[in-house]
């Protein structure tokens, strides 16, 4: 039974660090709101986990109900990612693939609470397992359904001409892989004939997945790519700068590499090097001016 204190703690481990970059995300758009509505899944997932392991030696019957409540917020964890997906790659039939996904969603909830998904839970090895109901395989294709989505979504969109939804996908699709593979995983393991868990590898992968989320969206990752990028720059061109010039040469390497990773938002590019909008804004035409001889301010997108 002390594995099973183990993975319940990994589980309430994984809930405090979810709540901690929960507490991270500011609300400022569809995007964000998606992605809080998904981290708060996922709390509610590692949650259930952890009550369901700590009571099992105690209250098989508790833990049975906690262990069902794991069951719905996967459910709802799907469907949260699918729409968060949705979003990330703008996809123009986002919302009817999230709205019909959740339908599919809350149609297993209901044969769930029926006893048609899960008939039951017992203790394999250090692990609690559930007993297959009669249309369990359903859940087994909404799963894999979710994992090919997703998939697909992101590698499209990460092949798509908008710079910033090809950024924003890619990143994306490497964060969300490990617990596509996870998922994918249990499905095929269980399908073969084994009893498969996801007791130590799921609160792992997503917290793992929120996190680079966060990251992103709040404009980490980019800031590095734009740095390396004025590094290899710098490195490249050393011999041709001005020690007199060296600080307006960096500036002019920044406010362009701002403005090349955010697809020319100007708005976007200004809070990446902490300028105000309206300096950002002439320093820009000043250095675009510069580098392309015939420039037109339209080319900068508010």
């Amino acid at each position: 039974m002390e594995m099973f204190y183990v993975f319940g703690f990994i589980a309430l481990t994984a809930a405090i660090f979810k709540i901690i970059i929960l507490y991270q995300v500011v609300t400022s758009s569809q995007l964000t709101s998606a992605l809080n509505i998904l981290v708060l899944a996922l709390i509610c997932q590692n949650s259930f986990e952890f009550l369901s392991y700590l009571s099992w030696a105690n209250d098989p019957t508790f833990s049975a109900y906690m262990v069902g409540g794991v069951f719905v917020s996967l459910f709802a964890v799907a469907a949260a990612a699918i729409s968060l997906i949705m979003k990330v790659s703008e996809s123009a039939h986002g919302k009817l693939i999230s709205m019909t996904y959740a339908a599919f969603g809350l149609v297993l909830v209901a044969l769930h609470s029926q006893g048609l998904i899960v008939s039951g839970y017992e203790q394999v090895g250090y692990t609690i397992i559930a007993v297959e109901g009669t249309w369990y395989s359903l859940f087994s294709i909404y799963v894999l359904t979710a994992v090919f989505i997703a998939l697909g979504t992101l590698i499209k969109g990460s092949l798509a001409s908008n710079r910033q939804v090809k950024d924003r996908c890619r990143v994306t699709l490497i964060a969300i892989t490990p617990l596509c593979i996870v998922a994918f995983g249990v499905v095929a393991l269980r399908q073969l004939g084994f009893n498969s868990s996801t007791a130590l590898a799921m609160p792992l992968a997503s917290t793992l997945l929120v996190w680079v989320l966060m990251v992103d969206e709040r404009g980490d990752f980019l800031r590095l790519k734009i740095k390396w990028a004025i590094l290899l720059k710098l490195a490249a061109s050393s011999k041709d700068i001005d020690l007199n010039n060296w600080s307006n040469q960096v500036e002019k390497m920044l406010i362009l590499e701002a403005l090349r990773g955010t697809g020319n938002n100007k708005s976007e590019a200004a809070k990446l090097v902490a300028l105000n909008k309206t300096t950002f804004h002439r320093k820009a035409e000043k250095y675009l001016a510069e580098a392309n001889p015939g420039y037109a301010p339209a080319r900068i997108s508010s």
